[in-house]
C-alpha cells in the first residue's frame, strides 16, 4: 500500500520531537494538556506513535493556519 492510500500515517513520538524541533518532553506537555488539544498517541507496545494528519490539524489550529507540512 502506497503512503498516499494509508489513510493513518503514523510518526513515533522520537522522530516527531526532531521534525517539530522540539523536545521529546516538549511532546510529553502537550499531551498531558488537555487545553493543548494535541492529538492522542497511539500506544504500540510501549511506544508513542502519531497521527500525522491530526498533527498537521492541531499545527494549523495553534498557528492561526501556518502549519508546518510534516
Amino acid at each position: 500500500m502506497s503512503e498516499n492510500q494509508n489513510p493513518l500515517r503514523l510518526v513515533s513520538a522520537v522522530k516527531l520531537a526532531l521534525e517539530l524541533d522540539v523536545s521529546r518532553r516538549s511532546i510529553e506537555r502537550w499531551m498531558n494538556d488537555p487545553g493543548s488539544e494535541f492529538p492522542r498517541p497511539i500506544k504500540l507496545g510501549r511506544r508513542n506513535f502519531f497521527d500525522r494528519a491530526a498533527v498537521e490539524r492541531w499545527l494549523c489550529q495553534r498557528d492561526g493556519g501556518e502549519a508546518l507540512k510534516l
